[in-house]
């Protein structure tokens, strides 16, 4: 049925003129196309493969204990508010050392009151026409900086889905102690059982972690901040006036407007924290436009900042360059697969069964290179494999509807923050 499909679209547009010139025009836009994302993941893959070796665990202590604030941005998170704070209350670390603030960020529901209960300092924020976790930052950050009483020496920024591992702040103080001024905690999941979604999603920052965060490490350049669970030292927030972003994805822009000033971002594999991940497709659909508008925005104004940056290394800025390339490069995914099928309408009756089974077969031999690629960043992160199996089956679905929603996420843009329900099982 399918090939008898393809062959009378394909007479028709025949009968609109189109001939073997356009076959070779698809060709030829499809073989730049192959350079251009051979390009980019001939990089990726070179730089994972300094994410193999993973570093014998910091056991060093600080010269001294520093101070933090933590700041937890929360929209109708009632469900969820109680287990961070509760996470950072225990932390193996002086309790007179770690201020507990949560935003209130336009809630219409109890957050503000489990927070309080549960032990933190509550800011609430009403301003509906800038619902967004960035310009939540912004307004609290700009407080405490002007407060004459904050005496913080970094602060930390989590979700309020997140629980922290009782030794993140001891670990994120050595790093503070040792010099740094932004580092991004380890990213690890709370419910990587749930679904397939919530599986995929695990595997999905288990690789970012391993092979994105560890390698840039490894290789001595800059990893960047990843939404949540990351640190920013006082000096630094006092030096570039505050959190100041505009786009929907805060983290990245942050990120590259210090790389531009020449600050980096450290990775702590020992600052360990957990995320709930979405359960349903339908909300990971809309997270991932919002990752995408987000990083697609950022492009036009961190690319030309970042290749100017003279006080990073060139790595630095070809990672960071290639990094706010992903959605380009996605997109010239989804596009090839466009192309792919238009070719098979292109091409003689006699290769038009052999086109569809070749592009059949690209389909499931890169869903098998997924499954072996989650396979392997379960066993180096020592994750059960046979626990994993619903994420493990999921991922190739991810990763394919992912080249779909980068198309939309630029087409139609998010314009709006929709938060994940968290907390319930669905």
């Amino acid at each position: 049925m399918c090939y008898n499909i393809c062959v009378c679209v394909r007479t028709l547009l025949l009968t609109k003129r189109m001939d073997i010139f356009m076959l070779y025009v698809l060709l030829i836009i499809a073989a730049i196309i192959g350079l251009l994302s051979g390009i980019y993941c001939l990089f990726h893959f070179l730089l994972a493969l300094f994410g193999l070796k993973k570093p014998e665990p910091d056991t060093t202590d600080a010269k001294k204990n520093h101070k933090f604030t933590a700041i937890i941005s929360a929209r109708n998170e009632e469900n969820v508010i109680s287990g961070i704070i509760k996470s950072l209350k225990e932390q193996d670390y002086p309790k007179d050392l770690l201020d507990v603030i949560v935003i209130a960020d336009n809630c219409t529901d109890s957050t503000a009151e489990k927070a309080k209960e549960a032990g933190a300092t509550v800011y609430e924020r009403n301003q509906p026409d800038k619902a967004m976790k960035g310009y939540a930052l912004e307004w609290l950050i700009d407080q405490l900086l002007a407060d004459e009483k904050f005496d913080s020496d970094a602060i930390f920024v989590f979700d309020a889905d997140n629980v922290a591992d009782k030794n993140f702040v001891k670990r994120m103080n050595v790093a503070l102690d040792n010099g740094s001024k932004m580092a991004q905690g380890y990213r690890d999941s709370k419910n990587p059982f749930d679904s397939s979604v919530s599986g995929a999603y695990s595997i999905y920052f288990l690789t970012l972690m391993r092979f994105f965060m560890l390698a840039r490490k490894n290789l001595g350049i800059s990893a960047f901040i990843g939404g949540t669970g990351f640190m920013l030292s006082t000096e630094l927030l006092r030096q570039c006036g505050g959190w100041h972003t505009k786009e929907i994805c805060e983290d990245v822009e942050f990120t590259m407007y210090r790389l531009a000033e020449g600050v980096t971002v450290d990775f702590i594999p020992d600052a360990v924290f957990f995320d709930e991940q979405p359960v349903l497709f339908s909300q990971s659909w809309h997270q991932r436009i919002r990752w995408t508008t987000g990083n697609w925005n950022c492009i036009k104004t961190c690319v030309p900042i970042v290749w100017n940056a003279k006080q990073v290394s060139l790595m630095d800025r070809l990672a960071a360059f290639m990094h706010l390339m992903t959605v380009p490069s996605m997109l010239l995914g989804f596009v090839s697969l466009v192309l792919s099928v238009f070719i098979m309408l292109f091409v003689g009756e006699q290769f038009l069964l052999f086109s569809i089974l070749s592009f059949i077969i690209s389909l499931l031999s890169g869903a098998i290179a997924m499954i072996f690629e989650a396979v392997l960043v379960l066993a180096l992160e020592k994750k059960d494999i046979l626990a994993n199996i619903k994420g493990i089956l999921g991922f190739p679905i991810f990763v394919y509807t992912f080249l779909v929603i980068n198309f939309v996420g630029v087409v139609k843009p998010a314009t709006t923050w929709k938060p994940v329900i968290h907390g319930e099982k669905k």
